[in-house]
């Protein structure tokens, strides 16, 4: 099995040999047994489930929250001659259909889904006939309560023996500590002497540094002039970003930047240029650097405080991949810290989630102890403007977190072209008085053939210059008359589908949000009582952080801003 591993390895990923943990964790899952792999940013997790779908009978169902991050693998996978899937809710129906189809053919080496697709009538109707060879679950921390990304709904992984009763499973995480680790094995229902293979977290050529500074922006700039290759500089806020690359940009800094804000197309093109190296800098929220690999990071700042020491690790683990010197930066003062409560104070509430899943079953005519047995079209902008909701970004957090808690599942998004139909008859529309609106109608008229019978296609742009106005006015017009009843219309934009994921009853709903805000708040605070406790401490900090996964090395790194201080005195 070895020389067939190191052979597929060698063709697909053109490396030689695999890390001995990675030889352990395929070794494991290719015997049948349950398996906890548990290795930091950068070591390879993903190959100790890719490597061993080409070597086995039957698919390799991947499980991962990180929609961005299975479509990415998936590509390189494809690009590299693997056959590989994703299904999540950015696919239309007919597009999980076919795939589902491939899975069952026997096409496919791997497929990804999110967690929230497990309970789907096409994921259901599917499992019967699909030849599985064993289950991986990705971020598996996010099954733990205890850890510092529970999402309920990774709770239903654990259901997927019921549709592969045969099937081992193989839990890998960057992060986890001792009560995470036995909360994951529990939850997935691990047999009792699983594989448990953990990658040691020192990392020989990191540093690991905290900095209090009454002047943060002089000493960002001279981090990085002192930088000799690639830098990343986490941030909390996109506002924070943007003021951070204009103010390096003027002092002649190469900087670009990336957040959910910017449309996809500048947020490729940002990567791109860093990934070059064309931009040196990038500024970026956390969400940046999953599963890219650049080995000439040299240095890893973060501006604002991160919430837990899991985001930390896993952050500043991006730098010095290469082996070469690195370091992971954290620029401390007092703004920091009121940044990191503030995040707190403005999390969810559960009222607020409560009003929004109200207006939500209102909206969608949802009646109490209703419970849909099939999906509905949904658009987030006509729901938003429905209700006069000027805050779309919060409105958008709000649903997320309606998913995270198990009470609806969106899927698909299919996008459809403006449409609309006149319902009073053509002598009606002549007999107006001419003005806007008679000229939006007769440039109706003109353009589309049947839009008196039903909701026809239309080309807006075309429509609006036949009527001597803007799109922006010709849309507003057309708004209005669809309030006064004389066209159906609708905008161009998109739309899912909504399950709802149990029956509408108010006050178990209710009750429901607050148990899940609760213990999200306090898994909050607990997270940042500890990333408050590594800033001050004076002890190693490699040793630190070891200590914290559970992880007793006892050795010091020499590294670090603390021992370098002890050296000094």
């Amino acid at each position: 099995m070895k020389d067939t591993a190191t052979l597929l390895l060698k063709k697909h990923w053109g490396y030689g040999s695999l890390r001995e943990t990675q030889q352990r964790a395929i070794e494991s899952i290719m015997s049948g047994r349950d398996t906890m792999v548990i290795m930091p940013t950068g070591g390879g997790k993903s190959l100790c489930y890719q490597l061993p779908a080409l070597m086995c009978e039957g698919i390799v169902i991947v499980v991962s929250p990180l929609i961005a991050l299975m479509e990415d693998q998936v590509k390189t996978l494809n690009r590299r001659g693997i056959k590989a899937r994703y299904i999540n809710s950015t696919l239309s129906r007919e597009n999980i259909s076919q795939y589902l189809n491939e899975a069952i053919e026997g096409k496919l080496r791997l497929l990804y889904i999110t967690p929230e697709r497990i309970h789907t009538e096409s994921f259901s109707s599917a499992a019967e006939w699909l030849n599985v060879a064993f289950i991986a679950i990705d971020e598996a921390h996010c099954i733990s309560m205890w850890g510092h990304d529970f999402r309920p709904s990774y709770r239903e992984v654990a259901t997927m023996r019921e549709y592969f009763p045969q099937a081992p499973m193989m839990a890998l995480t960057a992060t986890a500590t001792p009560s995470v680790v036995n909360d994951i094995a529990s939850s997935l229902g691990f047999e009792e002497r699983y594989e448990k293979i953990v990658q040691p977290f020192r990392r020989e050529n990191l540093s690991y540094e905290v900095e209090f500074s009454h002047h943060k922006y002089n000493r960002l700039i001279e981090l990085l002039t002192s930088c000799t290759g690639s830098a990343i500089v986490y941030c909390s806020s996109k506002n924070t970003i943007g003021e951070l690359a204009v103010m390096l940009d003027k002092n002649g800094m190469s900087v670009t930047q990336y957040h959910a804000s910017l449309s996809t197309a500048v947020r490729q093109a940002a990567l791109n240029d860093w990934l070059t190296g064309k931009k040196k800098v990038m500024i970026a929220t956390s969400a940046f650097g999953m599963g890219i690999d650049k080995a000439d990071v040299r240095m890893v700042i973060h501006w604002h405080i991160p919430p837990t020491v899991e985001d930390y690790f896993q952050q500043a683990g991006r730098a010095g991949r290469d082996g070469l010197p690195a370091r992971a930066i954290l620029l401390a003062d007092e703004k920091a810290f009121s940044m990191l409560e503030y995040t707190i104070s403005t999390a969810e509430s559960a009222d607020e989630l409560m009003a929004l899943y109200t207006r939500l079953c209102n909206y969608m005519g949802v009646g109490y102890g209703d419970w849909p047995s099939t999906p509905a079209r949904f658009s987030f902008d006509e729901f938003c403007s429905s209700y006069n909701i000027t805050d779309r970004n919060r409105t958008r957090i709000l649903f997320s977190y309606l998913v995270r808690y198990g009470v609806i599942a969106f899927y698909g998004n299919e996008r459809h072209s403006s449409r609309a139909m006149i319902k009073c008859n053509i002598d009606e529309c002549y007999q107006m008085k001419e003005n806007s609106y008679t000229r939006i109608l007769e440039s109706l008229v003109r353009s589309s053939d049947g839009i008196f019978s039903y909701m026809v296609t239309i080309d807006v742009e075309k429509c609006a210059a036949g009527a001597s106005m803007t799109v922006e006015e010709f849309c507003s017009q057309m708004e209005r008359l669809k309030m006064m009843g004389i066209v159906d219309w609708e905008k161009e934009g998109s739309y899912s589908y909504l399950y709802y994921t149990r029956t509408r009853d108010d006050e178990s709903i209710l009750s429901h949000l607050r148990y899940n805000v609760k213990l999200s708040a306090d898994i909050r605070h607990r997270g940042i009582e500890k990333i408050k406790e590594y800033i001050h401490t004076r002890e190693c900090r490699a040793r630190w952080i070891e200590a914290y996964f559970g992880m007793n090395e006892g050795i010091e790194c020499c590294l670090c801003d603390n021992c370098l201080k002890t050296s000094e005195r």
